[in-house]
């Protein structure tokens, strides 16, 4: 087993995967995956790779707690940010270090 080219094939997927997604993105799309990353400056809207995908910083605009079935509190928060495509979008994520949220474009 060749671990350097399993590596490469892995790589060109997620380069592959990259891609794909900033294509859709460049179009506005009416729905979109990304991933939350808080960063010591802020929370920032990223790609699959790690493209930041928010001009400036993501909004959080309310933070409620939830509990898991075992009574575990964890924070839910309502976010809104101005994509880098230039268009508006919301969504809503668990405040953890990075999480994928599914954010919807909504009117500017």
């Amino acid at each position: 087993m060749n671990i350097e080219a399993i590596q490469a094939d892995i790589d060109a997927r997620n380069h592959a995967i990259e891609t794909e997604q900033l294509h859709r993105w460049a179009a506005k799309p009416e729905r979109e995956l990304v991933y939350i990353v808080q960063r010591p400056d802020g929370l920032f809207a990223e790609s699959w790779l790690g493209t930041v995908m928010c001009k400036g910083y993501v909004k959080v605009n309310n933070k409620w707690k939830m509990f898991t079935g075992r009574g575990e509190p964890y924070t839910m928060c309502s976010i809104e940010f101005i994509g880098t495509n230039g268009a508006k979008y919301k969504g809503r994520y668990s405040s953890d270090w990075a999480q994928a949220c599914r954010v919807r474009r909504v009117a500017t």
